[in-house]
């Protein structure tokens, strides 16, 4: 008899994974495709339909190479980033691709000013249609439908337009009121539910494109924040996940209403909230630094690999060279849009590999920075597991390790997908809740132990990272 699997989509902002799954959480199979930007001025944006003919090419691929008669797909499911609007005409056709620039940073401020207790990321999709509505008044009018990235994924497969709480509105309404005064019609915004609910089934249209059955169940899944934290088993008092992908985020889930000055994140249904800090492109410089190296090439896990092998023998500080990793400014501990990415003590003697080593630890200690305000923000760290694609590179968990000075857990980098595949599984009742589902799903595959003199050394070596960034933040 075929094992049951699950198929997750997990659209992050830099790659899309297409991830099985079976019902131990064991990541059977994955593909991995990397999203392509487009810049024209100051204007950048990625292509929603490239998302979804990526998806269902990787797919069709993924199912191919595998022994599918020993495998029955089950459901589907999503994760996702955030913030990244995709508007749709009456036709389900793409009319404004998912920007990347700040254009509707004004929008955003006057509704935040307006409604300081609106979402952030409910926020962010209302600014962009106020923005639409102000600068192309044609073009907002045939919008019948303004979503996110993963909800886009979710239409393509159902024809449903369905959200979240973590991704939209932080509940199962959006807030009347903020759309009354915005003069926004409800019905242009993707009805919430939440990540275990049921998005629909999936369509012929999509099964032919995918290469499955049609009338599957799909999940309706949930923002990649939540969906790792699910997967790693990061869901009670104390624990941690920190996602190192495009950026460095620390997470945790807290029952009480967050005290003032602690970054509330996003709801974890039902009635928890989930509260962080982010290390803003600390994973992207990485990416940033590869593209610009004479070194790059189209097998990048190979290249990562490459340099991740250099990084194992070296010694700490890079041989003096530091990197400041602002490649969009600065978020957490401390806001600073100004702030911008910079090397520091470079020398004719500076190898390629010693910069890439500045840039892993550059972006080591501003994720450190921003794991120890979350830290502060609560009375006792029970326990961190890293997720994220960089969970695979074993000298950046090492070396956080040593940083932060904490044991850390990794699984197996599909925590996000797992998540989704959690979710997945408790809507079609294999497991009846997310937390019977995590006790089978979830499963630890390395600690990385702190070294106590690699972490006397690092502890020195972020000091001095950060008297130099403040040094030059006051010279600016």
């Amino acid at each position: 008899m075929p094992s049951e699997v699950i198929l997750v989509f997990d659209q992050g902002t830099t790659r899309c994974k297409i991830c099985l799954l079976n019902l131990r959480g064991e990541c059977i199979g994955l593909e991995t495709i990397r999203n392509s930007e487009y810049r024209r001025n100051s204007v950048s944006w990625q292509s929603a339909q490239e998302w979804w003919h990526g998806a269902t090419g990787a797919t069709k691929k993924l199912l191919s190479r595998l022994d599918m008669t020993s495998q029955r797909v089950v459901a589907l499911s999503v994760s996702g980033r955030a913030g990244a609007g995709v508007f749709l005409d009456n036709g389900g056709e793409v009319i404004v691709d998912p920007w990347l620039d700040q254009r509707h940073h004004p929008e955003l401020v006057e509704i935040k000013d307006q409604f300081p207790d609106l979402a952030l990321y409910a926020a962010t999709l209302l600014s962009k249609l106020l923005w639409l509505r102000r600068n192309d008044a044609h073009l907002f009018q045939r919008i019948a439908h303004a979503m996110y990235a993963k909800d886009f994924l979710v239409f393509r497969l159902t024809g449903n337009a369905v959200t979240d709480p973590s991704s939209g509105p932080d509940g199962l309404d959006w807030p009347a009121q903020a759309l009354t005064n915005l003069e926004i019609a409800p019905d242009l915004l993707p009805r919430p539910e939440l990540p275990w609910g049921l998005a629909g089934y999936l369509t012929e249209h999509a099964a032919s494109e995918l290469g499955l059955s049609p009338g599957l169940p799909v999940a309706v899944g949930a923002h990649d924040g939540i969906c790792a934290n699910v997967g790693a088993g990061v869901i009670a008092k104390g624990e941690i996940a920190l996602t190192l992908g495009t950026h460095g985020v620390s997470r945790t889930i807290i029952e009480a209403q967050p005290a003032e000055g602690v970054t509330r994140f996003y709801c974890y249904p039902t009635g928890k909230h989930v509260i962080g800090a982010n290390a803003l492109m600390a994973g992207r410089s990485l990416e940033w630094f590869l593209d610009q190296s004479p070194d790059a090439r189209p097998d990048r896990n190979k290249l990562f690999q490459e340099y991740d092998d250099f990084v194992l023998k070296a010694e700490p500080g890079a041989g003096g060279a530091s990197f400041y990793p602002y490649l969009d400014g600065q978020i957490s501990p401390t806001l600073d849009r100004k702030a911008r990415a910079s090397f520091h003590g470079l020398t004719t003697q500076t190898t390629q590999k010693q910069m890439y080593q500045a840039v892993l630890e550059g972006a080591s200690f501003a994720i450190a920075e921003s794991f120890l305000q979350l830290s502060g923000w609560i009375p006792q760290v029970s326990r961190v597991s890293v997720t994220g694609s960089g969970a695979k590179s074993k000298p950046w968990v090492q070396l956080l390790a040593n940083l932060i000075n904490q044991p850390l857990e990794t699984t197996d980098g599909v925590s996000e997908s797992r998540g989704a595949a959690i979710f997945a599984a408790v809507l079609i009742g294999k497991y009846p809740t997310i937390e019977k589902a995590v006790v089978h799903m979830v499963q630890t595959e390395q600690t990385f132990n702190p070294d106590i003199e690699l972490s006397r050394i690092y502890q020195q070596l972020f000091k001095q990272w950060r008297d130099h960034r403040e040094k030059l933040r006051a010279e600016r």
